[in-house]
């Protein structure tokens, strides 16, 4: 009886460690939600599924099309350029999560 009450003993310490285990191997596949920036220029339309969005020439949103920003995306414009709106833009943020419009570099500006 002495015996099999430490094996018992010893499987319910170990299952912590295997719980850790279980947990740190399942974490390796968890999305942290990297911030991706992309560029834009040209004709656009769609979603722009990106933490950033830096505007790096003329932007045309053609007629019938609709260019969407997702809430938290920051906008930034890296120089002088024109947004030529023929269709349609959704920027709608979320509280504390805004859309936001800003200068990539505020020296020229």
């Amino acid at each position: 009886m002495r015996r099999s009450g430490l094996i018992q003993k010893k499987m319910i310490m170990n299952k912590p460690i295997v719980v850790i285990q279980v947990l740190a191997f399942l974490l390796n596949f968890y999305d942290t939600g990297h911030s991706q920036t992309i560029l834009i220029q040209g004709n656009q339309s769609g979603i722009l599924d990106a933490d950033t969005v830096m505007i790096a020439g003329n932007v045309t949103v053609p007629a019938g099309e609709q260019l969407k920003f997702k809430a938290g995306t920051m906008v930034l414009a890296t120089g002088h350029f024109r947004l030529d709106v023929n269709g349609s833009i959704s920027a709608i943020g979320e509280p504390g999560s805004p859309v936001v419009f800003s200068v990539a570099d505020t020296a020229g500006f």
